[in-house]
């Protein structure tokens, strides 16, 4: 007859698995430090940028700037809806998209 002996399970598999959970904690951990070091260097160099209905904006399309256009109404806080100098809706633009006419509020004294 066969005897059914009871052995030691071995114990290779359980340090690898150990080593294994070791080493996934070991990256995340890199990777966390890793994403925090980047997101200071990118909010270091990163400005919000809201404007106020009436502010003469340039539109980015493409290549170059276009414009003068003037905000008309605020749809979020990073969405504008734009007007020509005749006071026309020329679309809504994301605010990543314009760039604030420094020193000229002629547009908005003419739209007035």
């Amino acid at each position: 007859m066969l005897q059914l002996v009871e052995t030691q399970p071995l114990k290779y598999p359980t340090y690898r698995q150990e080593g294994s959970r070791l080493y996934k904690q070991d990256v995340q951990k890199r990777l966390e430090t890793a994403h925090a070091k980047a997101k200071r260097r990118y909010d270091l160099r990163k400005r919000p940028q809201q404007f106020e209905e009436g502010t003469s904006v340039w539109k980015k399309k493409l290549c170059p700037y276009v414009g003068p256009f003037m905000i008309k109404k605020r749809i979020s806080p990073l969405t504008y809806e734009l007007a020509d100098d005749t006071g026309q809706s020329k679309g809504v633009w994301h605010t990543k998209d314009l760039k604030p006419i420094i020193g000229d509020d002629t547009l908005s004294e003419k739209l007035d």
